[in-house]
């Protein structure tokens, strides 16, 4: 079972303005060339229709220049639309991530790195419940956001959520808690709908260093010193 890329389900409206740009420009060629083969398979006189001819070249070719030069528009349009988007997109992922103060306290994170807000963010979980819930802290898997019965309305750049799974050496006593499976549905600030889902493996946790920070030491050191004075 391997992890999926982000999909985007929909696309922004603006992309309909680059097929309007194709679709003029068809025209004014299918335009052309048909006033081409009108013009050499006429029955006028040969002089009749070199003189047509003439007269005919100067404004096709200043149409076919306009069709051209709009058609570039477009695409440079699109290219902008891109780079525009590209800096308001968002990128969720699950992952797992550790609390600072307590490192052997490992959680389940849904991250923003992208450039933009998620917005309307739901999951869906396929977690077993029956395979081992006393490892688990809490009840993560009860809460109505993970369960897919609520939504998250905002995750801005940069941010996450997150959510307590166990203890670390818990998780991983044999056999180790299973990997399941996160799905991820949200939108940008324009309506733009994406998905994505990830593979959650305690496993990958093995063998990482779980100290206490020095900060928690010389709290936990103060406190015992403070009781004893009292």
């Amino acid at each position: 079972m391997a992890s999926e890329f982000r999909r985007k389900e929909s696309r922004a409206q603006t992309g309909k303005y680059y097929g309007k740009g194709a679709f003029i420009f068809s025209v004014s060629v299918a335009i052309l060339v048909g006033a081409f083969i009108i013009i050499f398979e006429s029955n006028l006189s040969p002089a009749y229709s070199i003189d047509n001819l003439k007269n005919f070249i100067a404004p096709a070719v200043t149409a076919l220049v306009a069709s051209a030069s709009l058609v570039v528009s477009f695409v440079a349009l699109k290219e902008q639309t891109k780079m525009r988007q590209a800096g308001t997109d968002p990128v969720l992922i699950a992952h797992l991530g550790e609390d600072p103060d307590q490192p052997s306290l490992v959680r389940l994170r849904i991250t923003n790195v992208g450039a933009g807000a998620a917005m309307n963010v739901s999951m869906r979980s396929d977690m077993d419940l029956s395979s081992s819930p006393k490892r688990l802290t809490g009840k993560t898997f009860d809460t109505p956001f993970v369960r897919g019965e609520a939504v998250i309305r905002t995750i801005l750049q940069g941010n996450f959520v997150s959510y307590n799974l166990g203890l670390g050496f818990e998780l991983l006593q044999d056999p180790a808690l299973p990997p399941f499976k996160v799905s991820l549905r949200y939108q940008d600030i324009e309506g733009v709908q994406y998905s994505s889902s990830h593979l959650i493996d305690v496993t990958e946790l093995a063998g990482q260093p779980a100290n206490e920070p020095p900060l928690m030491k010389i709290s936990r050191s103060l406190e015992k010193i403070s009781n004893k004075l009292k």
